[in-house]
């Protein structure tokens, strides 16, 4: 396994969280069970996997 090593200020946006940085979350402070980030993960995540032909059901 490599070394992790800090990502470099032009390789910022190609992670996620660099890409997502400057996205503003709305939602009242009550609801934020879950951070934004989170979130967008797991549904970037999902949306890749379905995009594969995984069957569901």
């Amino acid at each position: 396994m490599g070394m992790i090593r800090p990502i470099k200020k032009e390789e910022k946006d190609m992670t996620i969280a660099g890409h997502f940085s400057d996205l503003t979350d709305l939602r009242i402070d009550r609801t934020k069970r879950r951070k934004l980030f989170d979130i967008i993960t797991i549904a970037i995540a999902i949306c890749s996997t379905l995009s594969d032909g995984a069957e569901t059901g």
